[in-house]
């Protein structure tokens, strides 16, 4: 008995030190530490509503992360702004309600990285833009030099699930999508609309600078008006790295709001949809790396050490978010 005693003893004490030479060693000793993820900055959205301060919704954190991309908040009043995205691998801009003015704050920081992401292409390489809903229709309007490439309140396309129309070969984005999956948005109507502007396709041929920055790659079509509006939007070849979708892939795994349940359908089909737009996604960024000099100053920037935001409803629905401050 004394030498079963014996060997537990050894046994619990060989699992302690490769416990703390995992957890404590190891996690905890940077001096080693070399950039291994891609990071991607979320422009945080303005207050709204009861929500007093900057914020970025948690199903978009998801979305990145389950790509395989950390994610940092980047404030659209900061003074350092363009020194943030000399550290970041590219910038995503959410859906969001404000309405679309070059005068606005957030508009004004989106048309700062815009430019940044035009002097980086000039300069060292790619630095890749993504805009969902409010974000798409953010970077036609600065494509195109002007907010009037914008239908406000045209469409009645804020609770409804579409399918889209893959102009040609659907470009990079839908090209690259498996057969399945392109027959899925083309038959099925799984794409989550949740929006009363849009993008419609004759703004093409009125506006060069947004044909000369994007060729658009599919449509939709409001079923209440018959309007078609843009619902995918890529950079033309050759021109900086820019993508834009009118509606939300990346709800569909992420959010149970009851308000949008006719536009967030729950399917095997949709869920398809979504994953593979989050695979596309991070094929932007994979193999990437951040330039952040240290993990300290990584964790600081990442979304993740902000307050979290998740009340009871919150929960439910799948609407939690990071509430972001100005570090001290």
């Amino acid at each position: 008995m004394s030498r079963v005693i014996f060997l537990v003893y050894q046994l619990h004490t060989i699992i302690i030190t490769v416990a703390d030479a995992i957890g404590g060693g190891k996690f905890h000793n940077f001096s080693d530490y070399t950039p291994r993820s891609p990071v991607v900055g979320v422009l945080a959205l303005p207050p709204q509503g009861t929500l007093k301060g900057p914020f970025v919704s948690e199903f978009v954190v998801e979305f990145l992360e389950g790509a395989g991309i950390q994610v940092a908040p980047v404030l659209y009043d900061d003074p350092n702004l363009e020194s943030l995205l000399s550290r970041l691998n590219g910038i995503y801009l959410s859906d969001g309600s404000i309405d679309i003015t070059f005068d606005h704050p957030y508009v004004k920081a989106a048309s700062r990285i815009y430019q940044f992401a035009l002097d980086r292409y000039s300069k060292d390489g790619p630095f890749p833009l993504i805009g969902f809903c409010q974000g798409h229709q953010i970077l036609a309007a600065l494509a195109a030099g002007t907010t009037d490439v914008i239908l406000k309140h045209a469409y009645k396309t804020d609770d409804v699930a579409l399918t889209l129309k893959i102009i040609g070969n659907g470009g990079r984005m839908l090209g690259s999508l498996p057969s399945n999956v392109k027959y899925i948005l083309e038959n099925n109507p799984v794409t989550p609309n949740l929006h009363r502007d849009g993008v419609p396709p004759g703004m093409w041929g009125a506006y060069k600078g947004l044909k000369d920055q994007f060729v658009m790659t599919s449509t939709s079509k409001d079923p209440y008006t018959q309007q078609d509006f843009s619902a995918t939007m890529e950079s033309q070849p050759g021109k900086p790295v820019m993508y834009g979708l009118q509606w939300h892939p990346e709800m569909i795994p992420y959010n149970w709001d009851p308000l949008v349940k006719k536009a967030i359908v729950k399917t095997e089909d949709s869920f398809l949809v979504s994953s593979s737009f989050s695979f596309f996604v991070g094929s932007l960024f994979r193999g990437k790396t951040h330039k952040f000099s240290n993990p300290r100053d990584l964790a600081k920037a990442l979304v993740r050490s902000y307050p979290r935001l998740c009340e009871e409803d919150d929960v439910v629905m799948g609407t939690c978010v990071y509430l972001i401050q100005h570090s001290s």
